[in-house]
């Protein structure tokens, strides 16, 4: 069986965009630590984030870092 999570963190827009930038960032520059907490992450991937986001618009910090690594046009 294969198990799989979603974990969404929702901001509001008045959160400045610094914040949510370096909150983005610190999430996946420290992802593999938290890869062993739980079996359910541990094949979480960076692209995975920006996949099927639908009508969900992403917060202008975290769409920031996203571009940066690559992963969001």
């Amino acid at each position: 069986m294969t198990t799989s999570i979603v974990i969404t963190i929702f901001v509001d827009e008045s959160v400045p965009e610094d914040k949510v930038y370096e909150m983005t960032k610190v999430l996946w520059e420290n992802i593999e630590s938290l890869k062993g907490t739980h079996n359910a992450i541990k094949n979480i991937k960076i692209e995975d984030a920006v996949k099927n986001l639908a009508d969900i618009p992403l917060h202008d910090g975290a769409a920031r870092y996203y571009k940066e690594a690559g992963v969001l046009k």
